[in-house]
């Protein structure tokens, strides 16, 4: 099923769910990236060891978020450390609201061995749930330098509202309201769709209405393999909505995919190794772009060995599209490993792509309160001549440090990041619009040749609530380059800086506090911060300017 269909399917179906049981008990829907679940299960992997969850390769299907909670519930039965009451009080009552708000037909009165019962032929509501945001700024949306003279892109960016799944962000104010629609079919089909209107109105003049469709697609699942076509935001890397490979920036693309519906373990003496979650997806990147219906396609493999370590790598390549370079089927694949054909058949890339490898690895240390390192590099060219410095101009890094547990029991977590990204991520010299969707960058929001840090400390007071302080450092820079060859054999191939650029500034603070949950219920949250920015739109010696934006939401889920 192509992804329009889907799409299409997926409206029609809203009619014949509305007298049927919760979605929740359909075990082959999706959970949105942003959903609170993610943040429920990592602060249960931070109190108790969660066997086989991969957090770099995101949104997992209600199947394995009940999965990962009965693993939490069996950590918390095997934790027999003295003086661990708080915490584990703090990991059951995560369990619990997991398993209430994907499990509701299961009899937990056994805990978390209970089995689930099998779901109705027939699940979901016309209307699952519906959210109203409202948002006003006075930061402004300006473009992403379009060439630095080794690669093109043509893309936007609002730095203090990005990594927003291509939701508005305006110099003004915005007003949006979402609704969730679901119909699933036993426990092996399930149909979705999110749509959104909202209202926006720059200070500049002008207000227009711009609807789009957050969610929307078919998964069905078998053999614990799933397909799915439509419409979903994706999170592949270390930094969620701000990963490097595939972030929260752009809005969810129209793709078609397949991977694994839960973590799986290898059969015979592989079963050591632990468990594996694969997917991969091929999108179309739409009409409006230098070769219009150019495809992305991109698969991710990660592999959580314990419950404290966990490897991932994947590649995506962008190709094709009305006018680009012809390629036939053999180098579209070979294309997909090129690191591997490049080694055993040097030349053989037909340059005819604009493609990105990424490896990540996260790790934690439970005697250290959890304390948990994670690196994600995204790379965009691989070549040998220049290895120290292709790890720098050519890779951009992702490295974070957690403390889940300042206190004990997880109710104060403190977090802190560095990004790098090198001179070309996300740009390319032929596919001139690199790397986006939409006008967003798929990738990390901070665009290429950028240095950030971000730091946030959170107080939980119960499972519901959460309370954040954010700080935020980015500078990116507009300098000109230009690629040198100094050898006949293009041995000393490099880059020269040819002009200096204006290197723009951004400090931010915020605050936010929500109160919200998985399941159904009434939720809300609350952000307002200021941003001071110096040399705004790379425009030297301008005087620094100090901006402000809030935003703020209601919702409910039945």
């Amino acid at each position: 099923m192509t992804p329009r269909p889907a799409l299409a399917l997926a409206l029609a179906a809203l009619l014949a769910g509305a007298t049927t049981a919760p979605l929740a008990a359909q075990p082959a829907a999706l959970v949105p990236v942003d959903d609170p679940t993610y943040a429920l299960l990592d602060e249960l992997a931070a109190l108790v060891p969660v066997r086989g969850m991969v957090a770099g390769v995101r949104p997992y299907s209600r199947r394995e978020v009940v999965r990962l909670a009965r693993a939490g519930c069996a950590a918390i039965a095997r934790d027999t450390v003295a003086d661990g009451d708080a915490r584990r009080a703090r990991a059951r009552s995560l369990v619990a609201t997991l398993l209430a708000a994907h499990a509701p037909a299961a009899d937990t009165a056994n805990g978390c061995a209970a089995a689930l019962r099998a779901p109705a032929p027939l699940s979901g509501r016309a209307l699952e749930g519906a959210w109203l945001h409202a948002l006003a700024s006075n930061t402004s949306t300006r473009a992403v330098p379009r060439d630095n003279g080794i690669g093109s892109i043509r893309a936007v960016t609002t730095p203090a509202l990005d990594a927003r799944a291509g939701r508005p962000s305006v110099e003004g104010a915005a007003l949006s309201l979402e609704t969730a629609h679901a119909l699933g079919v036993g426990s092996w089909l399930a149909v979705v769709a999110q749509p959104r209107l909202s209202l926006v109105a720059a200070t500049d003049g002008g207000t227009r209405w711009e609807g789009a469709l957050q969610r929307a697609g078919v998964r069905a699942t078998r053999w614990n393999l799933a397909v799915h076509a439509g419409l979903e935001s994706r999170h592949w890397g270390q930094g969620g909505e701000r990963s490097l490979f595939v972030s929260g920036n752009a809005g969810p693309l129209r793709a078609l995919s397949l991977g694994t519906d839960t973590a799986f373990a290898l059969p015979w003496v592989f079963r050591k190794m632990g468990r594996w979650r694969a997917e991969g997806f091929v999108a179309d990147l739409g009409r409006h772009r230098e070769f219009p219906h150019s495809q992305l396609a991109a698969y991710k493999l990660d592999l959580s060995i314990v419950p404290w370590l966990e490897l991932g790598a994947g590649v995506m390549s962008q190709m094709g599209g009305r006018g680009a370079p012809e390629l036939s089927t053999a180098q579209r694949l070979r294309d997909l490993a090129p690191y591997l054909f490049w080694i055993v058949d040097e030349g053989s890339d037909p340059l005819a792509t604009n493609k990105v490898a990424n490896a990540h690895m996260r790790l934690r240390i439970p005697p250290w309160r959890s304390a948990t390192f994670a690196w994600e590099m995204a790379i965009d060219d691989f070549d040998l001549r220049r290895v120290r410095r292709m790890f720098w101009e050519d890779t951009g890094h992702l490295m974070a440090l957690t403390l889940p547990r300042l206190r004990d029991d997880g109710s104060l977590a403190l977090d802190v990041q560095w990004h790098h990204t090198s001179l070309r991520l996300s740009q390319h010299y032929q596919f001139t619009d690199g790397l986006t969707y939409h006008g967003r960058i798929i990738g990390s929001p901070l665009g290429p040749a950028a240095q950030a840090g971000y730091v946030s400390l959170a107080w939980r007071p119960d499972v519901r609530t959460t309370w954040r302080l954010a700080l935020a450092q980015e500078v990116r820079d507009s300098s000109q380059w230009r690629s040198r060859v100094t050898s006949a054999d293009e041995s000393g191939f490099d880059f020269v800086r040819v002009a200096p650029g204006v290197k723009e500034g951004r400090t931010r603070a915020s605050v936010e506090s929500r109160r919200d949950a998985p399941g159904a219920g009434r939720g809300w949250f609350a952000r307002a911060g200021l941003e001071r920015a110096t040399n705004a739109g790379y425009v030297r010696g301008r005087p620094a300017q100090l901006r402000a934006f809030g935003e703020a939401g209601v919702g409910v889920r039945f």
